[in-house]
């Protein structure tokens, strides 16, 4: 999901996999750790688990993203 929030800023939402989505965070981010932990522990008692993701996009991405949306929403083929 993309959308302008109400302050103003355009969000990426996406949600997967915790191995797809923690593959691409930041290593450094503030809860990494924590988040990997927790996704151990219940992994360790066999839950599955869904991860949900954000980043802040900039309006020169957003344009770029609404751009190529655009182009491949009409395409018949190549989609």
């Amino acid at each position: 999901i993309i959308c302008r929030c109400p302050d103003g800023v355009v969000r990426l939402y996406c949600k997967g996999a915790d191995t797809m989505i923690m593959a691409r965070v930041k290593v450094n981010g503030p809860h990494v750790l924590t988040v990997r932990d927790h996704l151990e522990e219940m992994a360790r008692a066999g839950y599955r688990t869904l991860c949900v993701a954000q980043k802040e996009l900039t309006e020169a991405e957003w344009k770029t993203w609404q751009e190529q949306y655009g182009v491949a929403s009409v395409a018949l083929e190549g989609r």
